[in-house]
């Protein structure tokens, strides 16, 4: 019961992040590229500053953490290797991913204080593009703990 838990919220968390990642890499990036530069800096920087919540921290975190407890309280049932699978993928394909990408990204974002063109053109493809990434991971990790609470 714990095992399905566990799995089952780890689940609710990846769907959230693959959501929040969606958004980001199509509308919210494309309506940021719709505005002035210093605009869609101002915005980002004000995102970045904010996003960091208790609620954002079970999203980002729990599709590595909670299944892989998951698979830990029975590894020898069925769901314990596909749950921890999508551990794996998310922590790899996500967390990894924003740690070594978006969060330089995001510092040299916040600390950048020429020009506001010059600074979002290096700063919005890369940022997306990895950004794909991420969302690509976290779907992957949906479907494996799908797989995992489909298990007998």
């Amino acid at each position: 019961m714990l095992q399905l838990v566990l799995v089952g919220a780890g689940l609710i968390a990846s769907i959230l992040a693959a959501g929040l990642f969606y958004a980001f890499s199509g509308p919210v990036m494309r309506g940021l590229a719709g505005v002035e530069a210093g605009i869609a800096v101002a915005a980002m920087r004000a995102i970045n500053e904010r996003i960091t919540t208790p609620v954002f921290a079970f999203v980002f975190f729990g599709p590595a953490l909670l299944p892989a407890l998951g698979a830990l309280t029975d590894w020898h049932s069925a769901a314990a290797l596909p749950a921890l699978a999508a551990s794996l993928v998310y922590a790899g394909g996500t967390i990894a991913v924003t740690f070594r990408i978006h969060l330089p990204l995001n510092a040299a974002l916040a600390s950048g204080t020429g020009d506001a063109g010059a600074t979002w053109a290096g700063f919005a493809p890369r940022w997306t593009l990895w950004n794909h990434v991420r969302t690509a991971a976290s779907l992957l990790a949906c479907l494996l703990l799908v797989a995992a609470l489909a298990r007998p």
